[in-house]
Protein backbone atom coordinates (compact mmCIF):
# COMPACT_ATOMS: atom_id res chain seq x y z
CA UNK A 1 0.00 0.00 0.00
CA UNK A 2 1.21 3.51 -0.87
CA UNK A 3 -0.36 6.97 -0.33
CA UNK A 4 -1.80 6.66 -3.84
CA UNK A 5 -3.89 3.75 -2.53
CA UNK A 6 -5.47 6.04 0.06
CA UNK A 7 -8.99 7.22 -0.74
CA UNK A 8 -9.99 9.68 1.96
CA UNK A 9 -13.39 11.08 2.88
CA UNK A 10 -13.29 14.25 4.99
CA UNK A 11 -16.10 16.00 6.87
CA UNK A 12 -15.48 19.73 6.98
CA UNK A 13 -16.96 23.05 8.08
CA UNK A 14 -14.79 25.13 5.77
CA UNK A 15 -17.12 26.96 3.37
CA UNK A 16 -14.16 29.14 2.31
CA UNK A 17 -13.28 26.25 -0.02
CA UNK A 18 -16.10 27.61 -2.17
CA UNK A 19 -15.91 31.32 -1.36
CA UNK A 20 -12.09 31.67 -1.02
CA UNK A 21 -12.82 34.13 1.78
CA UNK A 22 -10.03 33.14 4.15
CA UNK A 23 -6.51 32.00 3.43
CA UNK A 24 -5.50 29.33 0.90
CA UNK A 25 -7.79 26.47 1.90
CA UNK A 26 -8.49 25.29 -1.66
CA UNK A 27 -4.81 25.40 -2.57
CA UNK A 28 -4.00 23.15 0.39
CA UNK A 29 -6.67 20.59 -0.48
CA UNK A 30 -5.40 20.38 -4.06
CA UNK A 31 -1.88 19.74 -2.78
CA UNK A 32 -3.12 16.98 -0.48
CA UNK A 33 -5.16 15.41 -3.27
CA UNK A 34 -2.07 15.17 -5.49
CA UNK A 35 -0.54 12.75 -2.99
CA UNK A 36 -3.63 10.55 -2.60
CA UNK A 37 -5.66 8.19 -4.75
CA UNK A 38 -8.69 10.40 -4.18
CA UNK A 39 -9.76 13.04 -1.70
CA UNK A 40 -13.41 13.90 -1.12
CA UNK A 41 -14.70 16.54 1.27
CA UNK A 42 -18.27 16.96 2.49
CA UNK A 43 -18.72 20.53 3.72
CA UNK A 44 -21.52 21.34 6.15
CA UNK A 45 -23.34 24.49 5.07
CA UNK A 46 -26.72 26.21 5.36
CA UNK A 47 -28.16 26.90 1.92
CA UNK A 48 -30.48 29.54 3.38
CA UNK A 49 -27.38 31.66 4.00
CA UNK A 50 -25.57 30.73 0.80
CA UNK A 51 -26.27 27.80 -1.56
CA UNK A 52 -23.06 26.26 -2.85
CA UNK A 53 -22.15 24.12 -5.86
CA UNK A 54 -19.98 21.01 -5.82
CA UNK A 55 -16.41 21.31 -7.08
CA UNK A 56 -14.45 18.61 -8.90
CA UNK A 57 -10.80 19.09 -9.84
CA UNK A 58 -9.02 15.91 -10.92
CA UNK A 59 -9.10 13.57 -7.90
CA UNK A 60 -10.43 16.22 -5.52
CA UNK A 61 -14.18 16.51 -4.92
CA UNK A 62 -15.83 19.01 -2.58
CA UNK A 63 -19.54 18.54 -1.92
CA UNK A 64 -21.69 20.94 0.15
CA UNK A 65 -24.58 19.56 2.19
CA UNK A 66 -26.76 22.59 1.29
CA UNK A 67 -28.82 21.87 4.39
CA UNK A 68 -32.05 23.72 5.16
CA UNK A 69 -30.74 24.52 8.63
CA UNK A 70 -27.76 23.42 10.73
CA UNK A 71 -30.05 20.90 12.45
CA UNK A 72 -29.97 18.87 9.23
CA UNK A 73 -26.17 18.81 8.92
CA UNK A 74 -25.78 15.31 10.34
CA UNK A 75 -28.58 13.71 8.34
CA UNK A 76 -27.55 15.39 5.08
CA UNK A 77 -23.87 14.56 5.53
CA UNK A 78 -24.66 10.91 6.25
CA UNK A 79 -26.80 10.65 3.08
CA UNK A 80 -24.06 12.13 0.91
CA UNK A 81 -21.41 9.97 2.56
CA UNK A 82 -23.45 6.83 1.96
CA UNK A 83 -23.47 7.44 -1.80
CA UNK A 84 -19.76 8.24 -1.86
CA UNK A 85 -18.71 5.21 0.20
CA UNK A 86 -20.91 2.82 -1.78
CA UNK A 87 -19.62 4.06 -5.14
CA UNK A 88 -15.95 4.56 -4.23
CA UNK A 89 -13.15 2.70 -2.52
CA UNK A 90 -13.00 4.95 0.55
CA UNK A 91 -10.58 3.47 3.09
CA UNK A 92 -10.12 6.29 5.64
CA UNK A 93 -12.28 8.95 7.27
CA UNK A 94 -11.12 12.28 8.68
CA UNK A 95 -13.05 15.07 10.38
CA UNK A 96 -12.17 18.72 10.91
CA UNK A 97 -13.01 18.75 14.61
CA UNK A 98 -14.06 16.47 17.49
CA UNK A 99 -17.53 18.05 17.71
CA UNK A 100 -20.22 17.94 15.00
CA UNK A 101 -17.95 16.73 12.20
CA UNK A 102 -16.39 14.28 14.64
CA UNK A 103 -19.80 12.90 15.55
CA UNK A 104 -20.57 12.35 11.86
CA UNK A 105 -17.22 10.60 11.50
CA UNK A 106 -17.95 8.27 14.42
CA UNK A 107 -21.35 7.33 12.95
CA UNK A 108 -19.73 6.58 9.58
CA UNK A 109 -16.96 4.57 11.23
CA UNK A 110 -19.48 2.40 13.09
CA UNK A 111 -21.64 1.80 10.04
CA UNK A 112 -18.97 1.16 7.41
CA UNK A 113 -16.11 -0.11 9.62
CA UNK A 114 -13.66 2.48 8.34
CA UNK A 115 -10.70 3.86 10.34
CA UNK A 116 -11.30 7.38 11.64
CA UNK A 117 -8.88 10.28 12.05
CA UNK A 118 -10.01 13.33 14.01
CA UNK A 119 -8.27 16.67 13.64
CA UNK A 120 -7.67 19.16 16.45
CA UNK A 121 -7.26 22.61 14.90
CA UNK A 122 -8.65 24.63 17.78
CA UNK A 123 -8.04 24.58 21.51
CA UNK A 124 -11.33 23.12 22.75
CA UNK A 125 -10.21 21.27 25.83
CA UNK A 126 -7.26 23.08 27.42
CA UNK A 127 -8.79 26.53 27.34
CA UNK A 128 -11.31 27.89 29.83
CA UNK A 129 -12.07 30.76 27.46
CA UNK A 130 -13.60 28.33 24.98
CA UNK A 131 -15.83 26.90 27.71
CA UNK A 132 -16.88 30.38 28.78
CA UNK A 133 -17.64 31.48 25.24
CA UNK A 134 -21.11 29.93 25.29
CA UNK A 135 -23.31 27.66 27.39
CA UNK A 136 -23.41 25.27 24.45
CA UNK A 137 -19.68 24.62 24.83
CA UNK A 138 -20.21 23.28 28.36
CA UNK A 139 -22.28 20.46 26.83
CA UNK A 140 -19.98 20.01 23.82
CA UNK A 141 -16.91 19.51 26.04
CA UNK A 142 -17.77 16.01 27.38
CA UNK A 143 -19.23 15.02 23.99
CA UNK A 144 -15.99 16.03 22.31
CA UNK A 145 -13.92 13.92 24.71
CA UNK A 146 -16.12 10.88 24.05
CA UNK A 147 -15.85 11.42 20.29
CA UNK A 148 -12.06 11.72 20.45
CA UNK A 149 -11.85 8.36 22.18
CA UNK A 150 -13.58 6.76 19.20
CA UNK A 151 -10.84 7.91 16.82
CA UNK A 152 -8.13 5.63 15.47
CA UNK A 153 -5.71 8.53 15.08
CA UNK A 154 -5.47 12.22 15.90
CA UNK A 155 -4.03 15.08 13.90
CA UNK A 156 -2.98 18.05 16.02
CA UNK A 157 -1.14 21.27 15.28
CA UNK A 158 0.36 22.49 18.56
CA UNK A 159 1.75 20.33 21.33
CA UNK A 160 -0.18 22.02 24.14
CA UNK A 161 -3.33 20.19 22.99
CA UNK A 162 -1.76 16.83 23.68
CA UNK A 163 -1.12 17.67 27.32
CA UNK A 164 -4.81 17.26 28.15
CA UNK A 165 -5.15 14.13 30.35
CA UNK A 166 -8.24 12.93 28.46
CA UNK A 167 -6.43 13.11 25.12
CA UNK A 168 -2.83 12.15 25.82
CA UNK A 169 -3.59 9.03 27.79
CA UNK A 170 -1.08 6.14 27.82
CA UNK A 171 -3.96 3.66 27.95
CA UNK A 172 -5.23 4.82 24.58
CA UNK A 173 -3.77 3.04 21.57
CA UNK A 174 -4.61 5.65 18.95
CA UNK A 175 -1.78 7.23 17.00
CA UNK A 176 -1.06 10.96 17.09
CA UNK A 177 0.48 13.10 14.37
CA UNK A 178 1.58 16.71 14.54
CA UNK A 179 0.72 18.25 11.17
CA UNK A 180 -0.12 21.98 11.18
CA UNK A 181 -1.55 23.47 8.01
CA UNK A 182 1.09 25.00 5.77
CA UNK A 183 1.36 28.27 3.89
CA UNK A 184 3.34 29.17 0.79
CA UNK A 185 5.99 31.39 2.28
CA UNK A 186 6.89 32.78 -1.13
CA UNK A 187 3.46 34.43 -1.19
CA UNK A 188 4.48 36.64 1.75
CA UNK A 189 8.29 36.71 1.75
CA UNK A 190 10.21 39.83 2.55
CA UNK A 191 13.64 40.00 4.15
CA UNK A 192 13.43 41.48 7.67
CA UNK A 193 14.46 45.13 7.80
CA UNK A 194 16.00 47.03 10.66
CA UNK A 195 13.64 49.94 11.37
CA UNK A 196 14.80 53.11 13.08
CA UNK A 197 11.37 53.35 14.68
CA UNK A 198 8.49 50.91 15.07
CA UNK A 199 5.31 52.89 14.48
CA UNK A 200 2.97 50.82 12.30
CA UNK A 201 1.27 47.88 14.02
CA UNK A 202 -0.87 45.27 12.28
CA UNK A 203 -3.07 42.33 13.25
CA UNK A 204 -4.88 39.88 10.97
CA UNK A 205 -7.81 37.63 11.87
CA UNK A 206 -11.52 37.05 11.83
CA UNK A 207 -13.43 39.67 13.78
CA UNK A 208 -14.81 37.19 16.28
CA UNK A 209 -14.74 36.79 20.07
CA UNK A 210 -11.84 34.37 20.28
CA UNK A 211 -9.43 36.83 18.61
CA UNK A 212 -9.83 39.29 21.50
CA UNK A 213 -9.47 42.43 19.40
CA UNK A 214 -11.17 44.57 22.12
CA UNK A 215 -8.11 44.04 24.34
CA UNK A 216 -5.73 44.98 21.53
CA UNK A 217 -7.71 48.11 20.67
CA UNK A 218 -7.83 49.16 24.34
CA UNK A 219 -4.08 48.72 24.79
CA UNK A 220 -3.11 50.53 21.59
CA UNK A 221 -5.56 53.36 22.35
CA UNK A 222 -3.92 53.80 25.77
CA UNK A 223 -0.46 54.01 24.20
CA UNK A 224 -1.66 56.55 21.64
CA UNK A 225 -3.17 58.72 24.38
CA UNK A 226 0.14 58.50 26.25
CA UNK A 227 1.82 60.11 23.27
CA UNK A 228 3.21 57.07 21.43
CA UNK A 229 3.49 57.68 17.70
CA UNK A 230 1.83 54.46 16.58
CA UNK A 231 -1.04 53.27 14.42
CA UNK A 232 -2.85 49.94 14.20
CA UNK A 233 -4.36 48.23 11.17
CA UNK A 234 -6.75 45.34 11.81
CA UNK A 235 -7.31 43.14 8.76
CA UNK A 236 -10.34 40.85 8.72
CA UNK A 237 -14.08 40.54 8.51
CA UNK A 238 -16.58 39.08 10.93
CA UNK A 239 -19.62 39.54 13.12
CA UNK A 240 -17.94 41.97 15.55
CA UNK A 241 -16.88 44.58 12.99
CA UNK A 242 -19.50 47.17 13.99
CA UNK A 243 -18.89 46.59 17.69
CA UNK A 244 -15.14 47.01 17.30
CA UNK A 245 -15.57 50.14 15.20
CA UNK A 246 -17.83 51.56 17.92
CA UNK A 247 -15.12 50.87 20.49
CA UNK A 248 -12.56 52.68 18.31
CA UNK A 249 -14.90 55.65 17.89
CA UNK A 250 -15.59 55.82 21.62
CA UNK A 251 -11.85 55.91 22.30
CA UNK A 252 -11.56 58.69 19.68
CA UNK A 253 -8.67 56.97 17.94
CA UNK A 254 -10.35 56.37 14.57
CA UNK A 255 -7.55 58.28 12.81
CA UNK A 256 -4.98 55.89 14.25
CA UNK A 257 -6.78 52.53 14.40
CA UNK A 258 -8.35 51.24 11.19
CA UNK A 259 -10.35 48.10 10.33
CA UNK A 260 -9.96 47.15 6.68
CA UNK A 261 -12.51 44.34 6.49
CA UNK A 262 -11.75 41.14 4.62
CA UNK A 263 -8.89 41.41 2.10
CA UNK A 264 -7.48 38.92 -0.40
CA UNK A 265 -4.02 37.44 -0.01
CA UNK A 266 -2.13 39.94 -2.17
CA UNK A 267 -3.65 42.88 -0.30
CA UNK A 268 -2.77 41.28 3.06
CA UNK A 269 0.78 40.70 1.84
CA UNK A 270 1.09 44.36 0.80
CA UNK A 271 -0.07 45.56 4.22
CA UNK A 272 2.26 43.18 6.07
CA UNK A 273 5.15 44.57 4.04
CA UNK A 274 4.13 48.13 4.86
CA UNK A 275 3.96 47.61 8.63
CA UNK A 276 6.57 47.20 11.37
CA UNK A 277 5.14 44.86 14.01
CA UNK A 278 2.58 42.04 14.03
CA UNK A 279 0.39 41.43 17.09
CA UNK A 280 -1.89 38.50 17.87
CA UNK A 281 -4.08 38.98 20.97
CA UNK A 282 -6.29 35.87 20.88
CA UNK A 283 -8.07 34.13 23.77
CA UNK A 284 -7.27 30.86 21.99
CA UNK A 285 -6.00 29.62 18.63
CA UNK A 286 -5.38 26.49 16.66
CA UNK A 287 -1.90 26.79 15.21
CA UNK A 288 -2.11 30.55 14.42
CA UNK A 289 -1.07 30.48 10.77
CA UNK A 290 -1.07 34.28 10.66
CA UNK A 291 2.13 34.29 12.70
CA UNK A 292 3.75 32.15 9.99
CA UNK A 293 2.65 34.70 7.40
CA UNK A 294 3.95 37.58 9.51
CA UNK A 295 7.36 35.94 10.01
CA UNK A 296 7.57 35.13 6.30
CA UNK A 297 6.84 38.82 5.66
CA UNK A 298 9.82 39.76 7.82
CA UNK A 299 7.85 41.17 10.73
CA UNK A 300 8.63 40.73 14.42
CA UNK A 301 5.74 39.08 16.29
CA UNK A 302 4.09 39.68 19.65
CA UNK A 303 1.47 37.06 20.53
CA UNK A 304 -0.48 35.76 23.48
CA UNK A 305 0.44 32.33 24.85
CA UNK A 306 -1.78 30.38 22.45
CA UNK A 307 -1.38 28.32 19.28
CA UNK A 308 2.25 27.97 18.21
CA UNK A 309 3.62 30.08 21.06
CA UNK A 310 6.53 28.17 22.58
CA UNK A 311 7.05 26.09 19.44
CA UNK A 312 7.40 28.60 16.62
CA UNK A 313 7.18 31.94 18.41
CA UNK A 314 9.45 31.46 21.42
CA UNK A 315 9.66 34.33 23.90
CA UNK A 316 12.79 36.47 23.44
CA UNK A 317 14.11 34.05 20.80
CA UNK A 318 11.80 34.30 17.78
CA UNK A 319 9.27 36.83 19.11
CA UNK A 320 7.58 38.02 22.27
CA UNK A 321 4.97 35.87 24.05
CA UNK A 322 2.67 37.30 26.72
CA UNK A 323 -0.01 35.71 28.93
CA UNK A 324 -3.43 35.60 27.30
CA UNK A 325 -6.17 37.95 28.54
CA UNK A 326 -3.56 40.19 30.17
CA UNK A 327 -3.71 43.76 28.79
CA UNK A 328 -0.94 44.99 31.09
CA UNK A 329 1.48 42.33 29.79
CA UNK A 330 0.51 43.08 26.19
CA UNK A 331 1.01 46.80 26.72
CA UNK A 332 4.43 46.20 28.30
CA UNK A 333 5.46 44.01 25.35
CA UNK A 334 4.43 46.63 22.80
CA UNK A 335 6.29 49.32 24.74
CA UNK A 336 9.36 47.07 24.83
CA UNK A 337 9.14 46.60 21.06
CA UNK A 338 8.85 50.36 20.47
CA UNK A 339 11.93 50.99 22.62
CA UNK A 340 14.04 48.14 21.17
CA UNK A 341 13.68 48.10 17.35
CA UNK A 342 17.09 46.42 16.93
CA UNK A 343 16.09 43.55 19.23
CA UNK A 344 12.80 43.11 17.36
CA UNK A 345 14.71 43.01 14.07
CA UNK A 346 16.91 40.23 15.45
CA UNK A 347 13.86 38.27 16.63
CA UNK A 348 12.26 38.64 13.19
CA UNK A 349 15.38 37.29 11.46
CA UNK A 350 15.62 34.23 13.71
CA UNK A 351 11.85 33.68 13.52
CA UNK A 352 11.83 33.74 9.73
CA UNK A 353 14.68 31.21 9.57
CA UNK A 354 12.87 28.92 12.00
CA UNK A 355 9.54 28.97 10.17
CA UNK A 356 11.26 28.17 6.86
CA UNK A 357 13.39 25.38 8.30
CA UNK A 358 11.10 23.64 10.78
CA UNK A 359 7.69 24.27 9.22
CA UNK A 360 8.31 24.07 5.50
CA UNK A 361 5.49 23.34 3.08
CA UNK A 362 6.82 19.89 2.14
CA UNK A 363 7.34 18.85 5.76
CA UNK A 364 3.81 19.77 6.78
CA UNK A 365 2.17 18.22 3.70
CA UNK A 366 4.10 14.97 4.16
CA UNK A 367 3.19 14.86 7.86
CA UNK A 368 -0.52 15.04 7.02
CA UNK A 369 -0.27 12.48 4.20
CA UNK A 370 1.62 10.12 6.53
CA UNK A 371 -1.20 10.46 9.07
CA UNK A 372 -3.87 9.54 6.50
CA UNK A 373 -1.75 6.74 5.03
CA UNK A 374 -1.03 5.05 8.35
CA UNK A 375 -4.62 5.50 9.55
CA UNK A 376 -5.94 3.90 6.35
CA UNK A 377 -3.99 0.73 7.19
CA UNK A 378 -5.72 0.33 10.57
CA UNK A 379 -8.26 -2.49 10.61
CA UNK A 380 -11.58 -1.73 12.36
Amino acid sequence: MTPKDVHALAISLDTSLFTHEYGSAMERQLEYAKKLGSYTLIVLNNKQKQPLKSITQKNLKIIPTNSQTRWFYIVDALKIAKNIIQSNTINVLTTQDPLITGLIGVLLKKKYHLPLNIQLHSDYFNNLNWLRQSTQNLFLYPLGILILHQANSLRYDNKRKMKHPFIFNPKLTKKTYQAPMYINYSDFHQTPKLKKDITRLISVGRLEWEKNFPMLITVVAQLIKQGKNISLTIVGGGSLKNKLQHQINQQRVQEKIKITGFLKKNAVKKLLHQNDLFILSSHYEGWAMVTMEALAAGLPVIMTNVGNAGELVVNQKTGLVVPKDNPIALKDAIQYALEHPKKMYQLAKVGQKKVYKNFSKNKLINAWIKCLYETAKIKT
